[in-house]
């Protein structure tokens, strides 16, 4: 063979590699690489596929197959759970893992038990300090700091939003954990020692997130749209990675939000027991009527965010943890099914009872202003720790064995002696009565305007409304603004924030009346006394007796014509801002 034939074939000999797995010549002119990174032929890469979750290419053999997604076995370990009733295989956040048992379970297995549910109560220590979600040894950032939010509880994070044109979700959520690894790795101080590498791509897992895909904001005209969750983070770093992600949202996909947004709150709650929830529930009752006026009137208007359901009576039946499951779910609807009818509610503790998702907050509007998720999760935060500390206090008051009938909180609200008194006048006035004792009726009226605090007309005051007013005010009684900042320890930041978003919102103040519809007592809470004291009522539900027309005696349903003593709009505001 002449020389230059031998050298041209020599050459191209060389240019021509084997495949590292079955050694074949490799002719394309596109490269396919194993997961070692060595080359392969095309045939070979058949043989391959990437993770779902990791996005490492795999070898068919060490991949598991999940609802024909494929998954390598690190990542198989780390995110995928079988039912321990069925075997049926899918990723921990779409089973229900019950605490008592250790066990996962799908949906369909664990609706097939509508007990009551039962959850195991950490200490208040454990939950400020336990390393259960994200965390410095474990997503290497140098420590928990709580200068911007300064509960030490987890919480997590929903955010709904909307985008003006298709956005592949995997590729949003590659983007978004490569932005938040990538904030870890230009922190001050975080902690190498642990990172495959400084590349982001190589800690995606940092990210933390889950984006389930949420079709109830993709309607109308907005045809696209997702949810990001948040895994649990604790203190400032909630705060920073929210600012990472509503970045990456908006600046580099667009992203927006719509009347169909909502952003949820979830706060750890794994210390709570039943009378922890029952004074949560009872104080969220009494400042609910302020948390609307923070949020657009859709909010109030709407189905995915109710009030509060149960009345100021029900209370009253709560002495266990099986009764006060009865009180939440009005009397007896708890079911296992995730979609219960009461996980609506904007304070949601369905999540908790049904998934062990702590408490979720569902009043606010979708947003992707990280100041507002800051605000909101301080203000909230701050309401659960103070209810845990009135929990404690309360169970030391009965020597661990707590009545929320029994004590001075509920008592101050709803004092027996008093309404004894209050049924006695009516008899005597007005129930079932045609005709009154004038002197009598005068006498009575002038107990009640002084036990109220009225101011003294020129006429007395009618009677009924009075009676009626202190009966029923325990069911329609309202803290005051300053007295809820200053009861849950409000930063002065987020308490101006809140008011300035009633103002921003209720312009002409027709949203502020709906939200405190009848709310007619102003109350406020004595942490030093642990109890309540009404300190005020709105005023033009009282009217007066046309005083000149009464004989000694007079029938009781002519007495009184309507007398406005102040504006309720007027008064509402003098509680609201």
């Amino acid at each position: 063979m002449p020389q230059t034939d031998r050298a041209i074939n020599e050459a191209i000999e060389s240019e021509i590699s084997c495949c590292a797995d079955c050694s074949t010549d490799i002719t394309t002119d596109e490269p396919v690489y194993n997961a070692d990174n060595d080359e392969i032929c095309e045939s070979c890469d058949e043989d391959y596929t990437t993770c779902r979750e990791c996005d490492e290419t795999t070898h068919v053999d060490n991949i598991y197959w999940v609802n024909s997604d494929p998954y390598c076995g690190d990542c198989h370990s780390e995110v995928i759970s079988s039912c321990y009733e069925c075997g049926y295989e899918d990723t921990h956040e779409d089973f229900v893992y019950d605490e008592n048992e250790g066990e996962y379970y799908c949906h369909d297995c664990y609706q097939e038990s509508d007990d009551y549910p039962s959850w195991d109560v950490y200490s208040n220590e454990y939950v400020k300090t336990a390393e259960s979600f994200t965390s410095p040894r474990k997503d290497y950032y140098s420590r928990d700091t709580f200068k911007l939010i300064p509960s030490k509880r987890y919480m997590g994070i929903e955010i709904e939003t909307n985008f003006h044109e298709y956005v592949d979700e995997g590729n949003l959520r590659f983007e978004l954990d490569m932005s938040i690894a990538q904030s870890r790795l230009e922190g001050v101080g975080y902690d190498d020692s642990n990172l495959r590498s400084n590349d982001p791509e190589d800690n995606r897992g940092l990210g933390r997130l889950h984006i389930p895909g949420d079709g109830s904001v993709r309607r109308g005209e907005h045809e696209y749209g997702t949810e990001v969750v948040m895994q649990p983070r604790r203190g400032d770093i909630l705060h920073k990675d929210v600012q990472t992600i509503c970045d990456v949202l908006k600046h580099a996909n667009g992203a927006y939000v719509s009347r169909h947004c909502g952003m949820h709150l979830h706060i750890d709650c794994r210390d709570y027991d039943w009378y922890h929830f029952s004074v949560l529930t009872l104080l969220v009752k009494l400042i609910e009527p302020h948390v609307y006026t923070w949020v657009p009137p859709s909010r109030l208007n709407g189905r995915w965010c109710k009030p509060v359901s149960q009345s100021f009576n029900d209370f009253s039946y709560i002495t266990s943890r099986d009764a006060f499951v009865d009180f939440w779910y009005d009397n007896g609807s708890f079911t296992n099914d995730k979609y219960n009818d009461k996980r609506y509610h904007g304070f949601n503790l369905h999540c908790h009872f049904q998934a062990n998702q702590g408490i979720e907050i569902r009043y606010h509007a979708g947003t992707l202003n990280p100041d507002k998720m800051r605000h909101w999760s301080i203000f909230w935060s701050n309401v659960v720790d103070t209810a845990y500390e009135i929990g404690q206090s309360m169970r030391d008051e009965f020597d661990y064995d707590p009545n929320l009938n029994q004590s001075r909180m509920f008592k101050s609200l709803y004092n027996r002696a008093i309404d004894k008194k209050v049924r006695e006048m009516e008899a005597n006035n007005t129930h079932g009565r045609d005709s009154v004792s004038i002197k009598g009726y005068m006498t009575d009226s002038e107990k009640m305007r002084r036990y109220l605090r009225l101011p003294k007309r020129d006429k007395p005051y009618l009677l009924q409304p009075m009676l009626n007013h202190v009966r029923t005010r325990p069911q329609q009684a309202v803290m005051s603004i300053s007295n809820i900042f200053d009861t849950f320890n409000i930063p002065d930041e987020t308490a101006e924030f809140m008011k300035s978003r009633m103002v921003e919102i209720n312009a002409d103040k027709e949203h502020i009346d709906k939200c405190f519809d009848n709310r007619t007592s102003i109350v406020e809470f004595d942490k030093k006394t642990m109890s309540f004291k009404y300190v005020d009522s709105l005023g033009s539900q009282f009217p007066l007796i046309d005083y000149p027309l009464i004989s000694s005696t007079y029938y009781a349903s002519e007495l009184g014509s309507l007398f406005d003593v102040h504006g309720r709009n007027r008064e509402l505001l003098q509680y609201t801002l």
